[in-house]
């Protein structure tokens, strides 16, 4: 399996320690798999029409007048 290595703020660090303290996950990298497949999906680049139809995903965009 490919390896991915990323450096990383002591603050997200320690984001980190508490959430694997919770129980929820086994590890640093379960955490960010599963954050980066969530985001991935919420994207619309896997999981859901766009991405079963094959067409590539664009960035939401707001409707005219609605502000930031």
């Amino acid at each position: 399996m490919p390896e991915i290595r990323v450096t990383v703020s002591e603050k997200f660090d320690k984001l980190l320690e508490e959430l694997l303290e919770t129980g929820l996950f086994s590890s640093k990298a379960d955490i960010l798999r599963f954050a980066t497949i969530m985001y991935l999906k919420e994207l619309g680049f896997i999981g859901g029409r766009k991405a079963e139809a094959g067409s590539t995903p664009t960035p939401k965009s707001k409707p005219e007048g609605q502000s930031p």
